[in-house]
């Protein structure tokens, strides 16, 4: 198993029927890597909340190999850490070779034209009286995710034009607001342009939630 970084209590028997849930998906990731499925498909935690709403703490999921070539705008895909950290990193592709990339006023924009987002209720997990607000955010190609802005004015809702070189790719966190990507420079812990040959998973399926979330179930990844 890889990594990238209180509900009410429930009666006995709900416990007893999600931890056995619990162990029998751990029981099939285990055989998948025994059998050797591991070269299609590999397993991965969530240990930080930098993909928010898609892909939450405690989540597992399932990955494709993949690489940069068969990539798309809008794929959640794994990559190695730029800056060497030995860290594997899940981000969602925005950008490819040649894209302009910029963000105005916590709007993407895409080879200078607006990608459109359309706000969405407030989420139920979250403060009432907080400024969180979920959005579907839709690419030029028609590919449609919820992103999540946590405040207004945030440092990096307003950037530069990024201009993505040659045999580089620009990511971004879905969580625009608590998402150290291809915005952030690597001085400050983020991980700016991620040159293909670091490009090796695709996310497909999320598998299960270890916090008991509900309809996080063998979910396919957005």
């Amino acid at each position: 198993m890889s990594n990238l970084e209180p509900e009410a209590a429930r009666p006995r028997r709900g416990v007893e029927v999600y931890v056995l849930s619990v162990l029998v998906v751990l029981g099939a990731i285990s055989i998948i890597g025994l059998v050797g499925l591991r070269t299609i498909y590999r397993p991965f935690s969530i240990p930080s909340g930098s993909m928010e709403p898609t892909l939450r703490i405690g989540d597992y999921m399932l990955t494709t190999r993949t690489t940069a070539d068969k990539a798309r705008r809008g794929d959640v895909l794994v990559f190695k850490d730029p800056k060497d950290s030995g860290y594997d990193i899940v981000k969602r592709l925005i950008g490819l070779p040649g894209d302009e990339v910029q963000m105005v006023d916590g709007f993407l924009y895409l080879n200078g034209a607006l990608v459109p987002q359309e706000q969405m209720d407030r989420p139920k997990d979250q403060d009432p009286y907080s400024d969180v607000t979920d959005s579907r955010e839709r690419l030029p190609e028609g590919r449609v995710y919820v992103i999540r802005s946590e405040f207004n004015n945030g440092q990096f809702d307003n950037t530069g034009v990024f201009v993505v070189p040659a045999g580089h790719y620009f990511f971004l966190g879905d969580n625009r607001d608590n998402a150290a990507d291809s915005r952030v420079k690597m001085a400050l812990g983020g991980i700016e342009y991620v040159p293909a040959a670091n490009i090796f998973a695709k996310a497909t399926t999320l598998v299960f939630s270890t916090k008991g979330a509900r309809g996080r179930w063998f979910k396919k990844v957005e």
